[in-house]
């Protein structure tokens, strides 16, 4: 008896000891859920170095030097290189790895036009690094085998090429807008855990150049919710800005197969307005950044928006209200974004006016005016003075 009474007397003194053990043990992480431990969010903040913040341009694909020095004229400090190495390949004719050192040096080119310039780069790989898939936004993609081996690859071999421009990168944008349709509206759940290691792929190579991750999914700020910091204090968190997308920022963008008549009825959607029974303002558009600002707040990390735009046929007053507005709300949180884009495709260009344009159509001259949208976004790179 008095065996069983000592045995029991051992089993729940162990037993505290280790509830006791654990809890001091969590005293310095936070636990994200119930598989991911995370750093104290206080000591993880103090820790945390801070980028620039810079404003600039999305850029084209190809583009040469007087390119960059025209974004440097406009006010620019940075901008955002969306690299497409597949479509490169493909173009020339090539398989990815023939066309991949050829591809590299088109890079290293581009850093050195930008840097001539005087501009800061983002490194934006736009297109994952597969050729012959056909939808890089469904789930036989992101359970590739070799998708963690090809990205830490292509990543390795982009940071070890650029580390003598180490002074001219401001981040390495790892994949835009990673989506798995499958698995909407969560985030992609191979995503993270892939980032993770294409991060630990390039600090072998370089320890300290900062790098961008966006959650997904998507361009949506809506991965920030429930979101935990990658375990790299050298990050910035990033999505892109586009609401109300269909009905506002992107009318008339993918109208096929109609006539004119019936394409204009698709356009003229105003700002602010009540959109689809809701009143779109700059008070809705500040809710689409409330699981970010949840995000910072906790973790004060740097936040970059990476693409914003409004097409440029959207009606003029409403587009520089919203244009003003998106702005307003990325300074106040002392964000750094790039517009985009700089002399890509014409719907979004600052240098065209604002006539509805669809496929059929001659293509749209740039004006010799400085349109109103171009007035507010050269407003806003003054303070990159």
């Amino acid at each position: 008896m008095k065996r069983l009474i000592y045995c029991g007397i051992f089993f729940y003194l162990v037993l505290f000891i280790n509830l006791v053990s654990s809890s001091c043990k969590k005293g310095n992480v936070d636990k994200a859920d119930s598989s991911e431990m995370i750093p104290d969010s206080a000591l993880f903040a103090k820790e945390r170095p801070s980028p620039s913040i810079v404003r600039g341009f999305m850029t084209k694909e190809t583009f040469d030097q007087q390119y960059c020095d025209d974004a440097r004229a406009w006010g620019a400090n940075v901008v955002r290189i969306q690299i497409w190495p597949t479509r490169y390949a493909t173009s020339w004719n090539k398989k990815f790895w023939e066309a991949w050192p050829s591809f590299l040096d088109k890079l290293e080119k581009q850093i050195k036009q930008a840097k001539q310039a005087g501009l800061k780069v983002v490194v934006d790989l736009h297109q994952p690094p597969f050729q012959n898939v056909e939808n890089f936004e469904q789930a036989e993609f992101w359970n590739r085998q070799d998708l963690e081996e090809t990205f830490c690859k292509v990543w390795t071999d982009i940071s070890t090429r650029l580390i003598p421009y180490k002074d001219v990168i401001w981040g390495y944008d790892i994949l835009n807008e990673p989506l798995d349709r499958s698995q909407l509206p969560a985030v992609t759940r191979q995503w993270k855990p892939l980032a993770i290691k294409i991060v630990e792929a390039i600090r072998k190579v370089d320890p300290d150049t900062w790098i961008i991750f966006e959650p997904g999914p998507g361009s949506l700020f809506s991965g920030f919710k429930g979101l935990s910091p990658l375990p790299d204090l050298h990050i910035i968190y990033s999505a892109h800005f586009y609401f109300p997308q269909d009905a506002f920022t992107h009318q008339g963008v993918n109208v096929k197969g109609i006539t004119l008549n019936e394409a204009k009825k698709l356009i003229n959607t105003t700002y602010p307005s009540v959109i689809k029974g809701e009143l779109w303002n700059k008070d809705r558009l500040a809710q689409e950044l409330k699981y970010v600002d949840e995000f910072r707040s906790r973790w004060k990390v740097p936040v970059y928006v990476g693409e914003f735009s409004v097409v440029r046929w959207a009606p003029k007053d409403g587009a520089v209200r919203w244009l003003q507005d998106a702005i307003d709300l990325f300074e106040v949180r002392g964000w750094s974004w790039s517009y985009h884009a700089f002399r890509e495709w014409h719907g979004w260009s600052l240098e065209h006016d604002e006539e509805f344009w669809m496929e059929g159509m001659p293509y749209p001259q740039m004006v010799t005016y400085e349109t109103e949208r171009a007035k507010v976004i050269r407003s806003a790179f003054l303070k990159n003075k």
